[in-house]
């Protein structure tokens, strides 16, 4: 029993302690090499390209897109059939569009929809 004991004890400081001090000092575990990103990290885990959320690429493309032509926000959302309140949301990133409104827009700036994503 005591073997058992003092086998327990050295594996618990020289081998699990050592592997959550680790983790730790690493910012924790990971869940997978594939998880999204914090968004306060600089890191990427798919690429360069995935170095923005979802959110921050739609706004900048869109703004981009829509100050290429010339337009207004509510030109565009005139265009897209929407409220002007709701293209400065999004381009803000405080409204979260449906699939749906951003075709809209991207067929009122006559762009394919993935070129607001990318």
């Amino acid at each position: 029993m005591q073997f058992l004991d003092a086998l327990k004890s050295f594996v618990i400081d020289h081998v699990f302690l050592p592997l959550l001090v680790d983790d730790f000092a690493k910012g924790g575990p990971k869940a997978s090499k594939n998880e999204i990103h914090s968004p306060w990290s600089d890191e990427s885990h798919f690429g360069s390209v995935w170095w923005m959320d979802v959110r921050t690429r739609l706004a900048t493309n869109m703004k981009a897109l829509r100050k290429a032509r010339g337009w207004s926000q509510e030109a565009l959302a005139d265009e897209a059939g929407l409220d002007r309140t709701y293209v400065s949301g999004i381009e803000r990133k405080v409204k979260n569009p449906t699939i749906t409104v951003i075709e809209r827009i991207a067929v009122a700036l006559g762009c394919p929809l993935g070129e607001l994503l990318d």
